[in-house]
């Protein structure tokens, strides 16, 4: 009975709803605040945004929503079980007292901030998000996805810039047309137009 009392204490700790069950909630809140309205918008697909989007390709709604609901259910259900199973363990490491509550509640809600934002798809140029300091935005993140080489951690664009210049061609290029002005779609159409001149030059070159 001891070892049971004992056990049921663990979690009759205000500490265990304050600290790992909190943040879990606190973090699927903040994702989905973010998440939501641009699902929303992607599927939608508003005729005043087509011109920020990264990618020309419609969201396909059907293939993607149900899937990515799921995986967010399941996900947060095995992380909180996970959570439960430990927290015997993790209280006794005094990790919930590192730092203040709030600063960790403020970390969370910030960080999944900007994992929503990265999937965003809109380069946007007014979205405070690119008030977060070293945040490049959707679009680093978004080349990650498209081209799948190179450093594209939101957090960490600038270890890109000063350590290795790990930045594939594309995401530079993408920069430079868009410090002469152009759009997201004007660029994707810029990057078609020179990769169909390159073919055509490397044709006329084989027959000729």
């Amino acid at each position: 009975m001891d070892v049971l009392s004992q056990w049921q204490g663990f979690y009759n700790d205000p500490w265990f709803w304050q600290f790992p069950m909190a943040t879990l909630a606190i973090s699927m809140a903040a994702f989905l605040t973010v998440a939501i309205p641009w699902t929303v918008i992607a599927w939608r697909d508003p005729i005043a945004l087509r011109k920020y989007k990264i990618q020309p390709k419609p969201f396909e709604m059907k293939k993607f929503l149900l899937p990515s609901i799921g995986r967010i259910v399941v996900n947060n259900i095995i992380l909180a079980s996970v959570l439960v199973l430990v927290w015997p363990m993790l209280k006794l490491t005094g990790v919930h007292n590192g730092a203040h509550i709030y600063v960790v509640y403020l970390w969370v809600i910030l960080r999944q901030i900007e994992g929503a934002d990265g999937h965003i798809g809109y380069d946007i140029p007014w979205n405070p998000a690119h008030l977060f300091p070293v945040y490049e935005g959707p679009v680093y993140h978004d080349f990650h996805h498209a081209k799948f080489k190179g450093n594209y951690a939101g957090f960490l664009p600038y270890l890109d810039k000063y350590l290795g210049r790990t930045h594939i061609p594309a995401y530079l290029n993408y920069l430079k047309q868009k410090k002469k002005g152009l759009k997201p779609v004007e660029i994707e159409g810029s990057a078609k137009e020179a990769k169909r001149q390159a073919k055509l030059l490397k044709r006329q070159a084989r027959s000729g």
